[in-house]
């Protein structure tokens, strides 16, 4: 029996941290973002005040709530953020290096500078503080 862990590195916050009306309010103001098969599923229960996370846990089996953060986030800049969920309770939606040849343009010429104002301007959304060193492993 082997044990692997897996440690992804990129520049992001922890959605862990984020209340839920800032979360609800990061879909309202980005609805038309989010993908077309279950918009209609998440608007309605972000718009009925006595839901809670767990009733936007459950509208996908596979998905969570990060992934549908990071996948707004990736429609809305063309850049690839991901969703990590931690071994220690962390929900990372992240910017990490990936190769070259994975980068779209965008990607290839971004700079550092513009990575942070484009994650930082989501984390504000949700009243969190960017990482620069985020750090986040997964056991495997």
């Amino acid at each position: 029996m082997s044990f692997r862990s897996y440690s992804f590195r990129g520049i992001g916050f922890d959605l862990s941290r984020a209340d839920k009306k800032d979360i609800f309010a990061f879909f309202k103001n980005h609805e038309k973002s989010i993908p077309d098969y279950i918009r209609e599923d998440i608007m309605t229960v972000v718009n009925d005040e006595d839901s809670d996370l767990y009733d936007l846990q459950d509208l996908s089996e596979n998905v969570c709530v990060g992934e549908f953060v990071a996948d707004i986030m990736n429609t809305e800049t063309e850049y690839h953020f991901d969703y990590i969920e931690g071994d220690y309770g962390e929900d990372a939606v992240m910017f990490s290096p990936r190769y070259p040849w994975e980068n779209n343009e965008r990607e290839k010429n971004a700079t550092f500078e513009e990575i942070k104002a484009i994650v930082g301007s989501y984390a504000e959304e949700f009243d969190l503080l960017v990482d620069y060193e985020m750090d986040i492993e997964v056991s495997g």
